[in-house]
């Protein structure tokens, strides 16, 4: 009897000891990590163009949790390089290769592929403290897949408006092995970014995102930052030091001016031209196209969505009574339109 409760003693000795070492060891990386990002400064890219952001919330229709798996089982690292498919234009730059990161992110500095992945957040969007340049994140907090659920990536669709689109499933935070852990209890995280072919749309879509506040502070982020790590853009209340647990939430990146389009987007936009008239307007407007419109979004200056809805028709009048008098952009797809509200 007794040497069977030394030999359980012992064990539960030696679990303890090594979660401790797993956890020091943790600390340590980070620690190691902020400092030698502080050293080396803002990797610029002289090639950035200057491009405006916003952000808008959308409704929750995520794509299937479904592709190719990646990083099975393994903590805060980034994956090899990823193709995306198609050339994706973000902040003013087009790439076609990406790294994804095991704590919910993506980036296009492919220099930090294979390497190791920071999970620690003490800092707003923009740094270069806690994540490389060139960064999306859609739920970044520290997940831990070593202990749980699935990645993948896949390719939707067919040119010009393939959709790649990068899922976390079911992610367990970091030290959420039992009950009785650090975050014990805490639901596992899924969510997905997806990158829009043409339109050069992000969007983010968060099935759930829980905060641990005993661990690294409870904190998470959702936004981008550019190559300079000098702009970002963040919901409301979604960058440090805000904690935040969600469900069912979805948000939209939109690039409004300076942003490259693809060859195919400018080819559509130049064989199928939208018409807005009368421009300016003072009630009502119609657009008018060759083909069905399909989605039809207006934005007032501040990138702000004041209208939307979807048509099957080639014409369509909108009221813009309740509008206030001013410029706005219109999209039907990825056709952009300028109209002047009097």
């Amino acid at each position: 009897m007794m040497k069977t409760m030394f030999t359980l003693f012992t064990l539960l000795s030696l679990e303890a000891f090594s979660q401790e070492n797993i956890i020091d060891k943790k600390l340590r990386l980070a620690s190691e990590y902020r400092e030698s990002r502080a050293k080396a400064g803002t990797n610029k890219n002289s090639g950035i163009q200057t491009v405006t952001y916003t952000v808008n919330s959308i409704g929750y229709t995520p794509y299937a949790e479904v592709g190719t798996p990646f990083l099975i089982g393994t903590d805060d690292v980034w994956s090899t390089i990823i193709n995306i498919g198609f050339n994706f234009c973000y902040f003013g730059n087009s790439y076609n290769k990406l790294i994804v990161s095991a704590n919910g992110q993506l980036s296009f500095d492919t220099t930090k592929a294979s390497g190791y992945d920071g999970w620690s957040i003490s800092s707003a969007l923009p740094n270069t403290i806690d994540m490389p340049i060139n960064t999306i994140c859609g739920a970044f907090r520290d997940i831990d897949p070593a202990l749980g659920g699935n990645s993948y990536y896949q390719l939707i669709g067919t040119s010009p408006n393939r959709i790649f689109v990068v899922s976390w499933d079911s992610i367990p935070l970091f030290d959420n092995i039992s009950s009785t852990s650090t975050c014990g209890g805490t639901p596992n995280s899924t969510f997905q970014i997806a990158l829009y072919e043409s339109t050069n749309y992000i969007e983010v879509y968060i099935k759930n995102s829980f905060s641990c506040a005993q661990w690294n502070g409870g904190y998470g982020i959702v936004g981008i930052q550019d190559a300079t790590a000098t702009n970002a853009v963040c919901p409301p209340g979604r960058n440090y030091p805000n904690t935040w647990t969600v469900v069912n939430e979805a948000w939209r990146f939109l690039p409004l001016s300076g942003a490259c389009f693809t060859t195919s987007a400018n080819q559509i936009q130049k064989n199928n031209p939208v018409n807005v008239y009368p421009n300016p307007s003072i009630n009502n407007v119609i657009i008018q196209s060759s083909t069905e419109l399909g989605s039809i979004i207006i934005f007032n200056s501040l990138g702000e969505i004041v209208f939307e809805t979807k048509s099957k028709n080639i014409q369509e009048q909108i009221d813009l009574s309740k509008l206030s008098s001013g410029i706005y952009t219109i999209q039907v797809q990825e056709r952009f339109s300028k109209l002047v509200k009097e």
